[in-house]
């Protein structure tokens, strides 16, 4: 009865919640254990998609598979070592099976736990991602994206089981895979995308100090903020295009200092000179 209820739920759309679920194929629900049936809708509903029954029969054969290879682990006295290497194995084999859009999708969900979490690791790849539609993301640069997501973490795991207390920099990784994948209009967009907030607030800060400091009163405060945005907003996106190449970071810090806005170049005479310290260390550079 428990097991006609559940396939009653899932295929019907009616939830405790009253949201419409996705849709269990008949097959699945008919030839498999209440359990894999379960499965099969947190897949649907986590990867917001229509998978057709050919594939959800696919992912139930799966989660039988793995199931039964638990609970063989379990039976034979596993250690707990070896039942987490089975369930990394079985755990690879699904993401393997879920295309770009899919695994994306079900790894970054509102209701993903901390494990499933941790498959996409923040970083600035998996915020392309988010911007796919924005930034006009093909499918193939998706699924490449996904891949460096995976090799990148693949990385960082393997960093921080041989250097405890360090910390990984993902940043030459991400600028370089990112300047393969994009293209100057789509790099740029991301960029100010990421950046214009920080800019922003990095701009009024030192309007603020500019005040703070009495130094203000050659300036207009739009025109200033606007031209202190504009530098800080190309010196981070600088920072973020070119880190896997300092070479090239550095000499274009260096050329956007040279020009720097005339409001900021007051600010940092004011900052090393002692007698011109008004606020004290309230402002550090």
């Amino acid at each position: 009865m428990k097991k006609i209820l559940l396939s009653l739920i899932l295929i019907t759309g009616i939830t405790g919640t009253g949201l419409k679920a996705q849709s269990v194929s008949n097959a699945v629900s008919s030839n498999y254990s209440e359990a894999v049936v379960e499965k099969v809708y947190t897949l649907l509903k986590k990867t917001k998609t229509n998978m057709p029954q050919a594939r959800q029969l696919q992912f139930a054969a799966h989660f039988k598979k793995q199931d039964s290879l638990v609970a063989l682990f379990i039976k034979n006295n596993q250690t707990e070592k070896q039942l987490d290497s089975l369930r990394k194995v079985l755990d690879t084999e699904f993401s393997q099976k879920l295309n770009a859009n899919e695994r994306f999708n079900y790894y970054t969900g509102k209701n993903t736990s901390n494990s499933s979490v941790s498959k996409i690791p923040f970083s600035q790849l998996s915020y392309v991602i988010k911007l796919k539609d924005s930034l006009q993301l093909s499918e193939g640069v998706k699924e490449t994206l996904l891949q460096k997501l995976d090799q990148l973490k693949a990385e960082k795991d393997s960093f921080y089981a041989k250097n405890k207390g360090k910390s990984y920099d993902a940043r030459p990784f991400e600028s370089e895979t990112l300047s393969h994948l994009l293209n100057d209009d789509q790099y740029v967009k991301f960029l100010n995308i990421k950046n214009a907030k920080k800019a922003l607030n990095y701009a009024n800060n030192d309007w603020n100090e500019l005040v703070q400091r009495n130094l203000s009163t050659p300036f207009n405060k739009e025109e200033t903020v606007i031209k202190l945005t504009e530098f800080y907003l190309a010196r981070q996106n600088t920072y973020d295009r070119y880190a896997h190449d300092k070479l090239v970071q550095n000499d274009a810090i260096k050329l956007l200092y040279e020009n720097r806005p005339a409001a900021l170049n007051t600010l940092l005479h004011a900052r090393r000179n002692p007698d011109n310290d008004t606020i004290g260390n309230a402002f550090q550079w």
